[in-house]
């Protein structure tokens, strides 16, 4: 189904309808002590539309003011409304109340502005379609309203609901005195609700400006003991370019277990970061320290650091500690063509 945007001859109602799909990817926000989610075992409407499931982590009487759930969307939605219906389906323990307003949206910490009186309705426990007709007083200003703001009223501890999507219909419309109009500048075009959902050549489609080269060709994957990602390559390349600072925050942004096999990579990268910052007189320590360590694995990351530890001993003329380190490169590549090709 698509969004129904209906306009009848002056006078009659128009239906702003929203569909099961965008109602499950903008659920209502949880607020104050209660928690929102659906599971393939949650209840449908008696229309056969998904609902959420609300819980009430805490009573009314536990709480300064009453857990809330705000459907929050965009105000273009009730720019220029002056009467109208909001209809849906809730089902909820007997005894309990819903209230309902109409709001702007103020998670920015602003001054929440009441567009509308409250609307109360008692739970029968049952399935029941809410009605509700209201009317707005004052101008729709911001980007998002609550449309609506549901206050749940006389809650107990642990009661459920379930909440069914939202359709707005208007009955009639006014200009209000300091609403804002929506303008598309010079060069621009309106975004038409349909594309914001992500297909192929829709608004969301980002692929194209993605970066899509093949999975590894930044180097191998590190995954330290706190389950954080890091790539070899992107240290090598930041302290390459002449950021060993920079490569340093990002290398120690990913700490590894001192017990696994990355603990050795992870001094490879230190000991070229070192030779990028400092030269290689002041890292020649270091990294005599390291090579009696390496105990011949053959990796490309032990290729790439080693021979450029090679080379600049050559330029020093420190020509042992070059041969030590050409050795280790060479038998970190020796019998192995990959090492090569991943370094490409």
């Amino acid at each position: 189904m698509k969004l129904l945007s209906i306009l009848t001859l002056a006078g009659l109602a128009f239906s702003l309808a929203g569909t099961e799909q965008e109602f499950l990817e903008n659920p209502p926000y949880a607020y104050n002590g209660i928690f929102v989610g659906r599971s393939a075992e949650t209840e449908r409407t008696p229309d056969g539309e998904a609902a959420f499931e609300v819980t009430a982590r805490y009573g009314s009487a536990d709480l300064a003011w009453p857990s809330q759930l705000r459907y929050n969307v965009s105000a273009e939605k009730l720019r220029g409304v002056e009467r109208g219906v909001l209809e849906f389906w809730m089902k909820g323990p007997a005894g309990r109340s819903l209230r309902l307003a109409l709001n702007s949206e103020d998670f920015a910490g602003d001054e929440t502005i009441r567009y509308t009186k409250p609307g109360v309705f008692k739970m029968t426990g049952e399935w029941q379609k809410i009605v509700w007709p209201f009317e707005i007083t004052c101008a729709v200003t911001g980007h998002y309203a609550d449309m609506p703001r549901y206050a749940l009223l006389n809650t107990i501890a642990g009661d459920k609901f379930l909440v069914g999507p939202v359709v707005l219909k208007v009955v009639s419309r006014k200009n209000f005195p300091g609403e804002p109009k929506a303008e598309v500048p010079a060069g621009w075009r309106a975004l038409p609700e349909s594309g914001l959902y992500i297909e192929p050549g829709s608004a969301l489609d980002f692929r194209k400006f993605a970066d899509r080269r093949p999975a590894g060709s930044l180097g191998r994957l590190i995954v330290n003991a706190q389950g954080k990602l890091a790539f070899e390559r992107c240290v090598l390349c930041t302290a390459a370019a002449g950021e060993p600072r920079q490569a340093l925050d990002l290398l120690l942004s990913y700490p590894p277990n001192s017990d696994s096999k990355d603990f050795a990579a992870y001094r490879l990268l230190n000991a070229y970061i070192l030779l990028k910052a400092e030269g290689v007189d002041a890292a020649s320590g270091a990294w005599q320290a390291l090579l009696r360590d390496l105990k011949g694995e053959r990796e490309p990351l032990t290729y790439l650091i080693a021979s450029s530890y090679g080379d600049a001993f050559a330029v020093t003329k420190n020509y042992a500690l070059a041969l030590d380190s050409y050795r280790a490169a060479f038998n970190a590549a020796a019998g192995k063509q990959d090492a090569f090709d991943t370094l490409e």
